[in-house]
């Protein structure tokens, strides 16, 4: 595109970093080349998601004790798909993050409030209700991992 055909200069400049963050951002991660066995954990995880299902949303999750490799797997498996939707969300350390003076509700409307700030890149952005993601998102495929 041609500078002479913006209005504003700020929001070509705008335009052009987000193009640019995308297309880095959709460049694979090489950070989990060469793990031993992941590549079988990452391919039965697709699977598990049906990636082809565009209607439904899917939930998995990864458990088992400490130290076995569920958080590999979980960031190795955003880094693998996240180019392949609208929007993507990876929240480390769930636990360590949201400190456990909230009630269950009051979790949720935080997670999805950060959520709904990342995803948006609108901070100090407020939810009044659990459908609130729901009703902003609902045409996007998007990618959410809690770990």
């Amino acid at each position: 595109e041609h500078l002479l055909n913006w209005d504003n200069e700020a929001e070509m400049i705008e335009k052009i970093a987000k193009d640019v963050l995308g297309l880095l951002n959709a460049t694979p991660s090489r950070d989990f080349d060469g793990t031993v066995g992941l590549e079988a954990h990452l391919n039965k995880m697709q699977s598990l998601l049906q990636l082809d299902n565009e209607d439904e949303a899917m939930i998995v999750g990864i458990c088992g004790p400490a130290g076995i490799g569920k958080s590999t797997i979980a960031r190795a498996l955003h880094s693998r798909l996240s180019g392949s939707f609208h929007l993507s969300f990876f929240v480390d350390n769930l636990r360590g993050s949201y400190h456990s003076g909230f009630d269950e509700y009051s979790l949720k409307l935080r997670l999805q409030e950060d959520f709904i700030q990342k995803v948006l890149n609108q901070n100090g952005m407020r939810i009044r209700h659990l459908g609130a993601v729901k009703e902003n998102l609902c045409d996007q495929k998007v990618l959410i991992i809690l770990d």
